[in-house]
């Protein structure tokens, strides 16, 4: 039996990586294929065919896979025994001796490989849900969250992008590697959630070099135009030496090149908030007593900080909402309620923090 399985791990080892190069360019056309006839589907869909599509598809896949796994067991089985039969009349030719123990032997061996085999080449599914989830949320953005957002009087909505400076305004740590999602510009406000991060390279036990990411902020980011009379910059941060900083490392710079820190005549409001501005006159204006008691009520409810500059407030919050995320498609939500709800709770945020202004 040894022979045997020699021969079985050279060939293995033999044929191995051209047969994982064979499949990998086989699953990668296919997906392609896949992908094209999911997009000329849903091409003349709107959101509720779409969703309905992708729901049908799923049970049908779903469906298949049950019909698939019974045809995969008796193709493995069938398949291991004709190999396994072929083997044993070329030891009966070859005089090697028989037993029932090495009929099942070699019969299980092969049936191993030919589970193998068929798991490789099985039929790739023939629909890839989470692309179709893509085209379903372009659709949600254009005939939902548009009209939605037009209806609450916003204007030259960009759903998807936003144009938050955080990194050159030292809002945030400045790593440069981020992701971003959940993204809206428009006249009125921009919003975005966001994640920075730098990767981190070590060693471990065996002295190999791994790589991890390490996440310096994750948050939201928020931009509220509107006319400051601050001709320089106030940065106001959460306090640096409250908790040891665990919360200000997360969310803002210390002091920059060129800046002050300034002091204000409210000790609570001393302990929650560090300010910095190249120009204090601008700080100690703009931090009058009406405002310094807000932002002491709001810091309660958030990690906040805030980035006073002539076009508006740039602020980060440790809050993260998923406002554009598309709707569970197996739940039976109304999808226009569903958003409505999710623009009220941005709306309930971004007033509170326009109120700082007001």
């Amino acid at each position: 039996m040894w022979i045997i399985y020699t021969v079985a791990c050279i060939a293995a080892i033999y044929f191995m990586p051209k047969l994982m190069d064979n499949i990998y360019t086989r699953n990668s056309e296919k997906s392609n294929d896949v992908h094209k006839i999911i997009e000329n589907n849903m091409k003349n869909m709107n959101y509720q065919q779409g969703k309905t599509y992708i729901l049908k598809s799923k049970r049908a896949q779903k469906n298949s896979l049950k019909s698939d796994i019974l045809a995969f067991i008796r193709k493995s089985l069938i398949i291991s025994l004709l190999i396994a039969i072929v083997v044993i009349i070329m030891m009966v030719i070859c005089n090697i001796s028989l037993s029932i123990k090495s009929f099942l032997d070699v019969w299980g061996c092969f049936d191993i490989a030919a589970i193998l085999l068929l798991l490789l080449y099985s039929k790739k599914p023939q629909f890839d849900t989470s692309y179709a989830k893509q085209i379903l949320q372009k659709k949600y953005i254009k005939e939902i969250c548009q009209p939605v957002l037009e209806k609450h009087n916003y204007h030259n909505i960009n759903i998807g992008s936003s144009c938050i400076p955080g990194t050159l305004i030292g809002l945030l740590n400045g790593d440069t590697n981020f992701t971003e999602d959940n993204s809206v510009t428009c006249d009125e406000f921009s919003y975005t959630n966001i994640r920075y991060y730098h990767e981190r390279t070590y060693e471990d036990e065996e002295r190999h070099l791994q790589t991890e990411e390490i996440t310096s902020f994750y948050g939201s980011k928020i931009f509220i135009p509107c006319k400051t009379m601050i001709e320089n910059t106030v940065r106001i941060i959460p306090s640096i030496t409250k908790n040891n900083g665990k919360e200000n490392i997360y969310i803002s710079k210390g002091k920059l090149e060129g800046e002050e820190h300034v002091d204000v005549e409210n000790i609570e409001f001393n302990q929650e908030f560090e300010v910095y501005s190249k120009d204090i006159h601008y700080a100690f204006w703009f931090l009058n007593s009406q405002r310094i008691e807000y932002l002491k009520q709001l810091r309660k409810k958030y990690i906040i900080a805030i980035v006073v500059k002539k076009e508006g407030l740039y602020i980060a919050t440790n809050k993260v909402g998923k406002f554009f995320e598309l709707p569970d498609i197996e739940c039976e939500n109304d999808p226009v309620e569903y958003f409505e709800n999710n623009i009220n709770k941005l709306e309930t945020m971004l007033n509170e923090f326009r109120k700082i202004i007001q």
